[in-house]
């Protein structure tokens, strides 16, 4: 009986402990300030909306210069005006307090690293995780999960052969990654590559309690075993690693679908409950190896909390689940350990050695079948303990519930409930502040417009004024304009301008024509009566009579 030519099934995905999928994209402190136990990130038209034009000037002048100073200043500058630009941020991202602290022991300063004193800016960019450029929210690409799975795949084909003499080059390390695919699946050409025909949509963060999907980490490297009793094992001892990540604890939070396709050619080798399976066989071993590792009584790297939790769960119902392959568990993303994105058999993981004390040269890098120190997210670059593995999702396939597993990540993620309470908070002062901000643009807009509009009626009365000017006599200029300024005036003053260009007037109105004089003495007995009929005005007014 033929397949179908496609096959869907739906799964979701819960995330086991901190995911990092980089996109590279990174938050700089020129475009976030952090306050309050948040990332507040802003685009470029925030600072045009938040600093004035001084403010501005004085930015871009800081940009022009050559200064080993002026990213710090401007880093300082753009800090001093956290309130404001926390007002237009496009979202807002949690930081532990520790993570606090290390950027305002940073933010605007300088650090002295090098020999010879010369300065070093501090480096607080921080890499972002993939996201939706429209919502700024969280994502799978469905080729990260597809790479996880792939690599359980192609580790279960393999079955923990060498690589073949053929493909092993001058070094095991330097062998194609593509021959090695086609070696291990059988096939030479793209078009015949069984796992073209496996589909997977990218999954979209969508939290059934609506929680916050992103949060900022440090990226802490480790020593994977005791050196001696008492020593220090951080690595890292360089410019220190800041993350965006997926948090732990996010039970079923994403949704994606993996289609299953057939043509021509050959059909899709592998159902959903085999690759179920196949990565539960090459992820579980991995795990359970980690756990036991980083719970080492003279290591004691992790949240035990959620590593006994986790282990609960192994032994029982997230165990039977996997154990049906109704679940499986993936590795996704960066810092999730060369062991696990490396097959069996054939894993050369190079071993940077660093240099040379006597000579300072870097010393020859060497191969492993293994890693030397493992990747722990953290909340303080110096931390050591209550430590997370990067990386762990669970799977679930089609309506599988599994509540205890649920129950679980809902606990541990407590805090993050409580911390979502300030995000609604922050987030519906931000509408407030923005719906109100709005309105004040609009009511000066429309002031600006009013201004512009009387700006042009009077524009346009003046033109008028001036062509009707032009077409009178000179007498009949005076007269309108003495009229004009009674019309503007109805209780001028006895001794002011207007009695005075009257006086004017009436001395200039000598030769006038008598249908003049009568407009003129019109207007004159009018301001007459206004001014209680003063007799000097009266005896002007009377040689406009005839």
């Amino acid at each position: 009986m033929n397949k179908p030519f496609m096959e869907t099934v739906q799964c979701s995905i819960s995330t086991l402990s901190p995911v990092h999928i980089g996109c590279g994209e990174d938050y700089y402190p020129t475009n976030y300030v952090i306050d309050g136990g948040f990332l507040h990130h802003f685009g470029e038209e925030a600072l045009l909306k938040s600093l004035n034009s001084t403010e501005l000037d004085n930015l871009v002048k800081l940009a022009n210069e050559a200064d080993e100073d002026s990213i710090r200043k401007i880093q300082g500058d753009i800090y001093k005006k956290k309130d404001p630009l926390k007002n237009y941020a496009t979202h807002t991202v949690p930081v532990s307090k520790e993570l606090e602290k290390f950027y305002l022991s940073r933010i605007g300063k300088t650090s002295q690293h090098e020999s010879g004193g010369k300065k070093v800016n501090n480096q607080l960019a921080i890499a972002r995780h993939a996201f939706n450029p429209y919502s700024n929210t969280p994502y799978f690409a469905g080729s990260s999960i597809k790479g996880a799975i792939r690599t359980a795949l192609l580790n279960a084909e393999n079955d923990g052969r060498a690589l073949p003499e053929k493909l092993t080059g001058n070094h095991p390390a330097k062998t194609s990654n593509r021959q090695l695919q086609e070696n291990v699946l059988k096939y030479r050409d793209i078009t015949d590559d069984p796992l073209r025909l496996l589909k997977i949509s990218d999954a979209n963060y969508q939290h059934p309690d609506a929680l916050h999907g992103l949060e900022i980490r440090f990226a802490a490297n480790r020593k994977n075993k005791v050196i001696k009793e008492g020593a220090i094992t951080k690595v890292n001892n360089g410019i220190p690693i800041l993350l965006e990540c997926l948090p732990a604890y996010r039970h079923c939070s994403f949704s994606f679908h993996i289609n299953f396709l057939t043509d021509e050619k050959l059909n899709y080798r592998w159902n959903i409950k085999q690759i179920a399976q196949t990565c539960n066989d090459f992820f579980l071993q991995h795990l359970l190896k980690e756990l036991d590792l980083i719970q080492h009584p003279e290591l004691n790297y992790v949240d035990n909390q959620w590593a006994n939790g986790l282990k609960k769960l192994l032994a029982g119902e997230l165990g039977n689940a996997l154990k049906q392959n109704q679940a499986f568990l993936l590795r996704i993303g960066k810092y999730g350990g060369a062991e696990s994105n490396t097959l069996n058999g054939v894993r050369h993981i190079k071993i940077t050695q660093g240099k040379d004390k006597k000579t300072g040269k870097n010393n020859p890098d060497k191969y492993l079948s293994k890693t030397t120190t493992i990747w722990l997210a953290g909340d303080n670059k110096d931390q050591q303990r209550d430590l997370l593995p990067f990386g762990w999702v669970l799977v679930e396939i089609g309506n599988t519930k599994l509540t205890q597993t649920a129950q679980f990540l809902t606990s541990q993620a407590a805090a993050d409930y409580q911390k979502q309470q300030q995000l609604q908070a922050l987030s519906e002062q931000r509408t407030q502040f923005l719906a109100e901000e709005q309105k004040r643009r609009a009511l000066k807009a429309q002031q600006e417009a009013e201004v512009i509009e009387k700006q042009r009626l009077q524009v346009e009365a003046q033109a008028v004024r001036t062509a009707q000017l032009a077409m009178m006599s000179a007498e009949q200029q005076i007269i309108f304009e003495l009229t004009e300024a009674f019309a503007k005036d109805k209780n001028p003053d006895p001794n002011g301008t207007l009695r005075q260009a009257l006086t004017r007037a009436i001395k200039q109105a000598e030769n006038w024509s008598a249908v003049d004089k009568q407009v003129l003495l019109t207007i004159g007995n009018a301001l007459c009566n206004v001014w209680g009929k003063p007799k000097k005005l009266k005896d002007q007014l009377k040689t406009l009579q005839g």
